[in-house]
């Protein structure tokens, strides 16, 4: 747990002051990622760092090889969150495995569109939180609320576009099931 701490702590101190440092005022997400999962999980530890000043959120968390030590965490994370009433970052690379695994017939000009499509959710997952983040701190909550509305709309509709495809957004989809 060491590492983590370590790793909580570099964000937490060192990157925040550095920008701090440069005028910039940085918040940032701490999870626990699924390629650094410590062999000794402590879920108080990333309790307690999540009370941190500028830590508006849980992330970056997610599923990669789906084993059974990931799901228990990325599980975990999800009831932290609630639990502290936090936004999620997660990240979508089960998601594009599975469908590039289940569409390797296809051209890598063909699954460029996809593989596209499926970075834009990683980047509306990051709107989404930063417009949480200022609806919070009630910042023209009236504009985020609609910009978080229309951004929840898209990122549902292209990830069940990768699932089960959608013809609109030239998506083939997978006959998957998560």
């Amino acid at each position: 747990m060491d590492i983590l701490r370590a790793h909580f702590d570099k964000i937490i101190y060192n990157e925040i002051e550095r920008a701090n440092k440069t005028g910039l005022k940085l918040f940032v997400c701490l999870g626990i990622h699924p390629r650094m999962i410590p062999s000794d999980v402590n879920y108080n530890i990333l309790r307690e760092y999540l009370k941190a000043k500028n830590v508006v959120g849980v992330g970056e968390i997610g599923l990669e090889k789906c084993t059974k030590e990931e799901i228990e965490v990325f599980k975990e994370q999800l009831l932290i969150a609630e639990e502290l009433n936090m936004p999620l970052l997660k990240e979508m690379n089960k998601a594009v495995g599975i469908y590039t695994s289940q569409n390797r017939g296809n051209s890598k000009l063909k699954l460029a569109n996809d593989i596209n499509l499926a970075g834009k959710q990683r980047m509306l997952t990051q709107k989404m939180g930063k417009d949480l983040l200022f609806i919070s701190n009630k910042f023209k909550p009236k504009y985020y609320i609609s910009d978080f509305s229309k951004s929840r709309k898209l990122f549902a509709k292209t990830l069940d576009g990768l699932f089960n495809g959608d013809k609109k957004l030239k998506l083939v989809g997978t006959n998957c099931q998560i």
